[in-house]
């Protein structure tokens, strides 16, 4: 008896493997292919199917995660809205920060800037320090929107050419401002990406204006990630 169920336990087995076998060998594999964007699809998910990097195709082939470390550099036109006297300029600003893998950042910048006035040979220049943020609205494109804010306090100087040399004031004049940007970023890949946008800078008053003046910025740069 006892050898009897042995026996059938053993033909049992044997009919349950070979089923398994013959199952298994009817389902299809599962590739990576199957599933581009890793274990997620949505923002600050996604994982990288290759170690290979290729232009524009973060969404497709790249993953986003934190990549922490972000600075870059951007160059601007200050065109100045109400002060009618003074010209349109040029500006650089350098910025650094952290981005968290929701594609917020926090990050401080730094900056100068130069704008002629009407008066011959006079200019009046700008140069300063802030913090803020960034978000980008991350998505599957290489194309990412941005916007961001800056707290800025800002330190002028009157200039005016004379016949060898520039003479300027000696006391910069300082002046508070908050200032907003959006813009859109082309990522080449994981680690750079290049940039345009708009900034709307307003300044409060204090020792440099008696008013509140106002100014915009249309910028391009680039930003590159550690």
């Amino acid at each position: 008896m006892i050898r009897y169920i042995r026996t059938n336990i053993g033909t049992l087995i044997v009919t349950l493997c070979s089923s398994v076998a013959i199952a298994a060998s009817h389902c299809p594999e599962a590739s990576a292919q199957d599933t581009p964007y890793g274990r997620g699809t949505g923002p600050g998910t996604y994982y990288p199917q290759s170690n290979e990097t290729q232009p524009g195709e973060r969404g497709s082939t790249y993953s986003y995660e934190a990549r922490g470390l972000a600075y870059g550099a951007s160059l601007f036109v200050p065109i100045w809205n109400t002060e009618p006297e003074i010209n349109p300029g040029i500006g650089i600003q350098l910025r650094g920060g952290w981005e968290f893998k929701s594609g917020f950042s926090i990050l401080g910048n730094f900056g100068y800037m130069a704008n002629p006035k009407e008066t011959t040979g006079a200019s009046i220049n700008n140069g300063w320090l802030g913090g803020g943020f960034r978000y980008a609205f991350l998505n599957p494109s290489a194309f990412v929107p941005f916007i961001g804010g800056t707290a800025k306090l800002n330190f002028f100087q009157n200039c005016v050419r004379g016949d060898s040399i520039d003479t300027c004031e000696e006391d910069r004049r300082f002046a508070f401002g908050l200032n907003g940007e959006a813009g859109l970023a082309f990522e080449l890949n994981s680690y750079s990406a290049v940039e345009a946008g708009l900034r709307i800078d307003t300044l409060f008053p204090g020792d440099a204006f008696e008013l509140q003046e106002v100014y915009l910025s249309p910028f391009l740069g680039g930003t590159l990630y550690y």
